[in-house]
């Protein structure tokens, strides 16, 4: 009976492993609080340990700090917290970022404007080059122009001394007129240049015009006469045609008081005409007037050209 009562009361028996009972852990924490203040105290398992006052006093302040916050603030008063400090850093960042990014835009804009000048730069700089290209075409050009005007001024020149040139030589223009008779005069050309003339033809009239006034230069049908030959040689003097003044296809017959007037200068005889031809330089033509006023006799020649009243 006794060794069955003593078996219970050892199982009563606390083992080393077991865990300490609450009362024997809230005496502990009395003690290891206690000792906190003098600096000295005892882990869990028993053993001794020293702390330092200036960790003691930290330690403290951050547990009355900890408490102060875990009795006094709610959680949705830390919830506000923690979103204000999320917005608060997120915040901080666009700012940072946008910060950046204008001073990079600023920059981009600065090296723009450096461009666009440069830009601008070479845009002057090939106008400049344009209107120089467009100056030296101008230049070529005006150049190239002068050198065919001189070729041309040459050319003619060459055509002007090779030519043929027919005149109407003043020699010829007699007037033979007297009281109630006809007024007739004569009529030649001359080649004065050096390639003959070919296809010579020309129209002439002799008119009756006051002092005051100048000649008609008309060629009605019935006053004039045409003059035609083959060719004209150069130098070649052609024998004068005798011809008779008309009008109305009829002869001028000079009454006696026209013949004083002819005479007194109060009228005069005007001899003109027009020519045409061609020769090596092609189609020319020629004009001419002549004044008499005196009466000189005609010389009698022959002509192997032929004139015809028209």
């Amino acid at each position: 009976m006794d060794q069955e009562r003593s078996t219970p009361e050892a199982e009563r028996q606390p083992t080393t492993d077991a865990l300490p009972a609450p009362s024997v852990l809230k005496e502990e924490a009395k003690k290891n609080a206690q000792a906190a203040k003098t600096g000295q105290g005892k882990n869990q398992s028993g053993t001794d340990f020293q702390t330092s006052p200036a960790s003691s006093k930290n330690r403290s302040i951050l547990q009355r700090i900890w408490s102060w916050i875990r009795k006094g603030t709610p959680s949705t008063d830390w919830l506000i917290v923690l979103l204000t400090a999320v917005i608060s850093i997120t915040s901080y960042l666009q700012w940072h970022e946008i910060r950046s990014g204008s001073t990079d835009t600023h920059a981009l804009a600065l090296a723009a404007n450096t461009q666009a000048q440069k830009m601008t730069d070479m845009s002057a700089a090939a106008n400049e080059i344009k209107d120089a290209a467009q100056n030296m075409v101008i230049q070529d050009q005006r150049i190239a122009d002068n050198a065919q005007k001189a070729m041309d001024a040459s050319i003619a020149l060459a055509h002007n001394e090779q030519r043929a040139w027919v005149i109407f030589p003043h020699k010829y223009a007699l007037v033979d007129f007297a009281a109630n008779g006809p007024i007739t005069y004569s009529a030649g050309f001359r080649n004065i240049g050096r390639t003959p003339a070919d296809a010579v033809q020309a129209i002439v009239r002799a008119e009756i015009v006051a002092s005051r006034n100048e000649p008609s230069l008309s060629y009605e049908p019935g006053t004039s006469n045409i003059f035609r030959s083959g060719e004209l040689v150069p130098n070649d003097d052609e024998p004068p045609q005798k011809l008779q003044a008309r009008a109305e296809h009829m002869p001028i017959i000079i009454s006696s008081e026209r013949l004083r007037r002819i005479q007194s200068g109060g009228e005069y005889v005007a001899i003109y005409g027009q020519v045409t031809y061609k020769d090596i330089a092609g189609d020319h033509w020629m004009r001419f007037c002549v004044e008499v006023n005196t009466a000189e006799p005609p010389k009698r020649t022959t002509s192997s050209t032929k004139m015809r009243a028209v």
